[in-house]
């Protein structure tokens, strides 16, 4: 019974005090500060560990109880080795404020025992070894994958299969538009593009790019050869203006975003 309380209480976004009176057993006051509520709970009297509550209130998304238990317990909590990291598991429920929250404890538990656990792995059987970025850039988490890159995230992180996060996002077999959206934001981070790479990244472009407005026509590397890019700009403007393209130039060229003007050329015929 007291068990469900404590996942109502957590589910139900309560106060801090009220879920933690259920997690401790101890009944607390209004007047009664959090600081020393653990002093007064047995440790076998204790529901549930900070590592599992921490764990629930990432999983009911309740962001001022996580935040109270990462204060409280950031250091114990953001070094135990799980099978699936909590910070993997907040960017597998997409709860970008989660994320942001545990990156921001974890740059504090960094600085203090060396832990870098932005780059925390899940297991081998499970999550492949696969870090937050990782399972960000694959499932198409475009916010996640921002949020992790900019609190320093490894993009050149391997998995146990040998794949950095880019790699993983390239090599999904039905790649949505978010996932490309990812792939842009990865590439950023690469010094170098390897041409098995390039041709992933310029395909999926081909593939997007007439399904959508697409405005990322200016971020798609294009190497020494930018010729796949160019015909596949022209062969786009074929099919959506059709008869359109009888028009005067400068009409033209106004219904045209300007990074298919960049790479087109409408004199030539090919």
């Amino acid at each position: 019974m007291v068990m469900f309380k404590f996942l109502n209480a957590v589910r139900s976004h309560l106060s801090v005090k009220e879920i933690e009176h259920y997690r401790l057993g101890v009944m607390v006051n209004d007047s009664e500060s959090l600081e020393n509520f653990t002093e007064f709970a047995e440790e076998d009297e204790i529901l549930y560990p900070p590592l599992e509550a921490l764990r629930f209130a990432i999983m009911y998304s309740h962001l001022e109880y996580a935040r109270f238990l990462l204060q409280s317990y950031g250091g114990a909590v953001l070094q135990k080795n799980l099978c699936c990291p909590l910070l993997l598991l907040a960017v597998r429920l997409n709860d970008e404020p989660m994320v942001i929250l545990i990156c921001q404890y974890s740059a504090k538990v960094s600085e203090k025992t060396g832990i870098n656990y932005l780059n925390s792995q899940g297991c081998e059987l499970m999550e492949s070894g696969k870090t937050a970025l990782h399972t960000a850039a694959e499932l198409g988490f475009v916010g996640c994958t921002r949020i992790l890159l900019q609190y320093g995230a490894d993009s050149s992180f391997k998995d146990c299969e040998g794949l950095t996060p880019l790699n993983r996002a390239l090599q999904k077999f039905k790649p949505s538009y978010n996932v490309f959206l990812c792939v842009l934001e990865l590439i950023k981070c690469e010094r170098q593009l390897s041409t098995d790479v390039l041709q992933k990244v310029q395909s999926l472009h081909d593939i997007h790019h007439a399904k959508y407005k697409c405005d990322q026509c200016h971020r798609i590397p294009t190497g020494q050869c930018p010729t796949p890019l160019i015909r596949l700009c022209r062969n786009s403007l074929l099919e959506h203006l059709g008869p359109r393209l009888s028009l005067s130039f400068p009409k033209l060229c106004l219904l045209l975003p300007s990074p298919v003007l960049r790479y087109i050329n409408l004199e030539c015929d090919d």
